[in-house]
């Protein structure tokens, strides 16, 4: 029964690595989904950092103009523009902290909230000083406006030298911790794709051995090619573009996760039946290392035929197991919906050609016509994106089928029977009038 316990070994560690590839995959997509968000945060913490230090100094002219006996009003609404910008700064840096998911810039996204709240007390008291000054009209209450002004456009420039030192380094930061998971997530996507290869056939599970090998194969392209996207992204759009890839990676890593699944339970429903045969592929064996010359000490053991029986019979074959196909012609080539160019051979084997590639176009209305259905690429159509059938919002390919026409035959023959009538009624028109011409000469 060596090959039942073997068959069930194997399973089991697909199994595991399955898990493993899920658990692993799961870290990593929750990690991309954050990754355009903080980039998004960031983003509105600087633009309201500019904004912030533009109102407070804006506050200070006024207060300046102020103490020189310029307007109250105009420094009032001047610090009630200050404050509200301020208090979206603190809002801003709220968002980016509870966004931030890099330990290492915990520490100033933190600071730039500090800064942000500091500053907005400041413009609070501004303009507390700028509704004193509009209240008294006093030249006091303006120098104390003028020094709170101060002291807010002083403040909006420390928040912003803070929230420039956190955007920095934190999109670099998001992308690097959602890339390492997205590396791990691809090691062990690659580890279960190669358990799951090791698999050559398990009568009585082939089926499930088959599918378990081909979505754990998918399931480690889609990891390794989030990976990759997960190297490329430096701003909110490219973290989009990635955390689709992620999710992508997740859904293909659950379907093979099931496969091991249903795999590892029909070779543990077979293992309770007769003993079955499993192949493993150990690669190609070295056997340069070998001294055929070496002996070893002579092995003993017992032998028991308890248990055996003869019958007296002509021997006979009872049963019969191939595994192979015959010699074969090639029949045919066939193509499927995803572009897979399939050969077909007599013995009803067949093999995978390649695939069919396919391109398509941000805006195919934009392509320049050469001549019967060639098109070129113009700037407005934008590059050709290259992928398979079925994937990426490419379409379904027919084979052996023939495009039918955009003529309605019907319609067409109606309107040539019509056509035809009012050409003969136009001819006797013709015809009456020359007879009545004649007629009228002859009179």
């Amino acid at each position: 029964d060596v090959g039942t316990r073997a068959a069930s070994n194997i399973s089991a560690a697909i199994l595991t690595a399955a898990n493993t590839t899920v658990t692993d995959i799961g870290l990593a997509t929750s990690t991309a989904a954050l990754v355009g968000n903080v980039y998004t945060t960031t983003a509105n913490l600087v633009a309201n950092a500019i904004i912030s230090v533009t109102n407070t100094a804006a506050t200070k002219s006024a207060a300046d103009a102020a103490v020189l006996g310029g307007s109250a009003a105009a420094l009032q609404t001047a610090a009630d523009a200050a404050v509200s910008t301020a208090n979206q700064l603190v809002a801003d840096a709220t968002a980016a902290v509870a966004a931030n998911i890099t330990p290492a810039n915990l520490t100033l996204v933190n600071a730039s909230k500090t800064a942000a709240t500091k500053a907005a007390s400041s413009a609070i008291l501004a303009q507390t000083a700028a509704a004193n000054l509009v209240a008294t009209g006093l030249n006091a209450d303006a120098i104390l406006a003028q020094t709170a002004a101060k002291t807010a456009a002083d403040d909006a420039l420390a928040a912003q030298a803070a929230v420039n030192a956190y955007n920095a380094v934190s999109g670099a930061g998001a992308s690097q911790t959602a890339l390492a998971k997205a590396v791990t997530a691809s090691a062990s996507a690659t580890a279960f794709a190669a358990a799951a290869a090791a698999v050559n056939s398990t009568p009585g599970a082939s089926v499930q051995a088959v599918l378990a090998r081909n979505t754990a194969a998918t399931a480690a392209a889609s990891a390794t090619d989030y990976a990759t996207k997960a190297g490329l992204v430096v701003d909110a759009t490219s973290a989009g573009i990635a955390a689709i890839a992620a999710d992508k990676a997740a859904t293909d890593a659950s379907l093979a996760q099931t496969a091991a699944v249903n795999f590892n339970t029909a070779v543990a429903a077979n293992s309770a039946g007769t003993a079955q045969v499993t192949k493993v592929d150990f690669g190609n064996i070295d056997l340069k290392g070998i001294n055929p010359n070496i002996s070893v000490a002579p092995m003993s053991f017992d032998i028991d035929f308890f248990g055996t029986t003869q019958f007296a019979t002509p021997f006979s074959v009872n049963g019969l197991n191939q595994d192979g196909l015959p010699a074969g012609n090639l029949t045919g080539i066939d193509v499927d919906g995803t572009g897979v160019v399939f050969a077909r051979y007599s013995n009803g084997g067949s093999k995978a050609l390649g695939q069919v590639a396919l391109a398509r176009f941000q805006n195919n209305q934009a392509l320049a016509k050469l001549g019967d259905t060639a098109w070129a690429t113009t700037s407005n159509s934008g590059q050709p994106i290259y992928g398979a059938a079925g994937d990426n919002n490419f379409g379904a390919i027919q084979s052996s089928a023939l495009e039918g026409s955009n003529v309605d035959l019907s319609s067409q023959l109606v309107k040539l029977i019509v056509s035809q009538q009012a050409y003969q009624a136009n001819s006797q028109t013709i015809t009456t009038e020359k007879t009545l011409l004649e007629t009228i000469l002859r009179a």
